[in-house]
């Protein structure tokens, strides 16, 4: 009895060390956004570069944002992402799904399980999760892009090029791999 009196007295006076955490001011609290934006963006640059320390280097910056805002879609789909471009696919397919589970309406994810039941050959499975990633978010330009890919796959040309037209015109700066597909369809299409 007296070993657990003993026990039970260290364990308050650990306690009574480690300091409780205080609520974040407004501007503290948009400081850490802020800083979670930045860690966001240079992720997706380092992503872009491809290489594995540059992917080693995206995934650190993610998981600090996560420990400094907690989970977040965009945070899951990213490292989903990472996974996938490691080959990782069961990982990456695991990482979209908690980002749904954290937001049902992270139109992102959907697309990017869309691509992976395209490419599992489960077409079925692959149109619908295309059509409720761009229920979601109509300006999802990779998913669009992808269910593109997936029309042409099926003969559906004209479809296939509306579609990239689309995409074209919601993607930005990344619109090379669009531009590419295009010339693609095009290229079915001429005799």
């Amino acid at each position: 009895m007296r070993k657990l009196l003993v026990f039970v007295l260290m364990l308050l006076s650990v306690s009574a060390c480690v300091p409780a955490q205080r609520q974040l001011s407004v501007s503290e609290e948009l400081a850490r956004k802020a800083k979670v934006d930045r860690l966001y963006l240079k992720s997706r640059k380092l992503f872009r570069e491809g290489t594995e320390s540059a992917l080693e280097s995206a995934e650190a910056a993610l998981e600090l944002a996560r420990d400094l805002l907690g989970d977040q879609a965009r945070i899951f789909d990213a490292l989903g992402c990472i996974e996938w471009a490691r080959g990782k696919k069961i990982r990456s397919e695991e990482f979209f799904k908690k980002a749904i589970a954290v937001d049902p309406e992270f139109s992102e994810s959907y697309g990017n399980l869309a691509f992976i039941a395209l490419e599992n050959g489960d077409l079925i499975e692959a149109e619908a999760l295309f059509k409720i990633a761009l229920s979601l978010k109509p300006s999802n330009y990779r998913a669009r892009n992808n269910m593109a890919v997936y029309l042409s796959e099926l003969g559906r040309l004209d479809k296939s090029r509306a579609e990239l037209l689309k995409s074209l015109h919601t993607a930005g700066y990344d619109r090379g791999p669009i531009e590419n597909n295009l010339e693609f369809v095009d290229s079915l299409k001429s005799p």
